[in-house]
């Protein structure tokens, strides 16, 4: 979701595993189909949710980084909802982003950050968000630096 030039998604690719791809920008999606001419890249804003050429489709994974930051919490909640129907029963959601573990790490990097921090992004606070999912979803989220980390996220 949010597969931009293909860069993460053509290492998989080039193991042999099936890609489908979404992104709004024809531009994007050019870049992609050249690294992935057997991918299947669909143009869609992932903001309305998902493709209708997905629905009926049953994934080991997905796989959105650095992209669910343009939608609220609210939204990307919504998302991963609606994500967790095309997913096999072990399959899981894979979600690299700019992130932090809690709101205190969330404050010391955007002050840190304030001349260049985006205050129309969305940036998700795990322990906020685990809150709103951990009924639904095994979450696990792993810091991969100061500001970013990987939220894993599996039915329960």
């Amino acid at each position: 979701i949010g597969i931009g030039t293909g860069i993460l998604a053509t290492k998989l690719y080039e193991l042999n595993y099936d890609i489908y791809g979404i992104d709004f920008s024809d531009k994007m999606l050019e870049a992609s189909k050249e690294k992935m001419p057997n991918a299947k890249l669909i143009k869609w804003d992932f903001s309305l949710g998902l493709p209708r050429e997905i629905k009926n489709e049953k994934f080991d994974f997905v796989v959105s980084t650095y992209a669910l930051h343009h939608l609220t919490d609210e939204k990307k909640i919504q998302l991963i909802d609606s994500i967790s129907s095309i997913l096999k029963d072990d399959g899981l959601i894979l979600i690299g982003d700019v992130s932090f573990t809690n709101k205190k790490d969330y404050l010391i990097c955007k002050e840190e950050n304030k001349d260049y921090w985006d205050s129309d992004e969305y940036y998700f606070i795990f322990d906020d968000i685990k809150r709103e999912l951990e009924n639904k979803y095994k979450c696990e989220y792993i810091k991969i630096s100061h500001c970013a980390g990987v939220l894993i996220l599996e039915l329960n």
